[in-house]
């Protein structure tokens, strides 16, 4: 009774896997998000592509941090089964904030950005002046005469699937690789004291 009195006085128990998974799923989720509203402003703001690429090669640093900060929350004592598990599930619940985000956008803000796209391709391929690309231009060409370009639906759903494939294995890298990193006692006291003394 003592020691339990006198071990959490001022300290909260640890959020569950799902609590935390949602929390860094929100986060998650704007970063995808806007990653989004780039990818589609780049069309005609091409300074935006840069942007897109930078944040694409940040991704994997953004979920390492979501994940660790997690982990640190347990005191490093979750098993890698829980991280990932936990990946997965802020994986899912940011892509689903993503989905909504790039569906509003192609359903009601820019209605024509797969036809502009499918546009711009064929004429790449055109430009190109190989048969290769006249092939593909053709191809894109039928199907476009054929109705047959993505809807909103089409579009959220293969991202959807992208994302979630993905972030499976990204998550069971990263999952791995902060188990290794972190079984050190020091590092972990390291990582703790540089916590502190941001939140003060």
């Amino acid at each position: 009774m003592e020691n339990r009195m006198n071990s959490t006085p001022h300290s909260a128990p640890p959020r569950t896997v799902i609590n935390r998974a949602a929390y860094s799923g929100l986060f998650l989720g704007a970063y995808l998000s806007i990653l989004a509203l780039l990818t589609g402003l780049s069309q005609s703001f091409q300074p935006a592509a840069l942007l897109v690429w930078g944040a694409t090669l940040g991704l994997p640093f953004m979920v390492y941090s979501l994940l660790r900060r997690s982990l640190a929350e347990t005191s490093f004592e979750s098993p890698f089964s829980e991280i990932w598990a936990e990946g997965i599930a802020m994986m899912f619940l940011a892509s689903t904030i993503q989905a909504v985000v790039i569906y509003g956008g192609l359903r009601y803000l820019a209605p024509d950005y797969i036809a502009n796209s499918v546009a711009m391709a064929i004429d790449y391929f055109e430009a190109m002046g190989t048969q290769a690309g006249n092939q593909w231009a053709d191809t894109l060409i039928s199907v476009r005469a054929a109705n047959g370009l993505p809807t909103p639906t089409d579009v959220v759903a293969q991202v959807m699937s992208m994302n979630l494939i993905g972030g499976t294995f990204l998550t069971l890298v990263l999952s791995a690789v902060l188990k290794l990193r972190y079984a050190s006692g020091e590092r972990r006291r390291r990582y703790t004291g540089r916590r502190d003394a941001m939140n003060q």
